[in-house]
């Protein structure tokens, strides 16, 4: 991919990085670390008869909570495909990871199979809520 290409699509980035901070009010609350991965398209899951899942993941967020600190991993071949107002509710999307991070900590690896399931799919479904939340108070309407 061209040099200006990639150039574009980390500034379209950059604005809407900037833009959900400035909604959210936390553009100086944490340590962001944003890290551009031009080399993956985020799906790396194989189910039980060896198929890769097709997720479209966008990016995959680590957070310290302790720290106020996160690095968001964005795959940039998924972020291309994505229309501005999709983009900006990706990131708020994971910036509420961020916010939501010292709950994450409450449930490990080291629990229960079935308890850490349903914990994913919970913290997933009260990420998306207040993403709606923060979008919608910000006047955008989830794409």
């Amino acid at each position: 991919m061209k040099r200006e290409k990639r150039e574009i699509e980390e500034a379209r980035l950059d604005h809407a990085i900037a833009e959900a901070l400035e909604v959210m009010g936390i553009e100086c609350d944490y340590a962001l670390k944003h890290v551009y991965d031009w080399g993956h398209d985020g799906d790396c899951d194989v189910d039980a008869d060896n198929y890769t899942r097709v997720h479209l993941t966008t990016a995959m967020t680590n957070a310290s909570w302790q720290y106020k600190s996160a690095t968001i991993r964005w795959f940039m071949l998924n972020v291309m495909t994505s229309e501005d107002e999709r983009l900006f509710a990706v990131v708020v999307h994971e910036l509420v990871h961020v916010l939501l991070n010292p709950i994450d900590s409450l449930i490990t690896a080291d629990d229960n199979d079935k308890l850490a399931a349903v914990y994913g799919r919970m913290n997933e479904y009260v990420t998306e809520t207040l993403t709606r939340v923060i979008l919608h108070a910000a006047g955008t309407d989830y794409p």
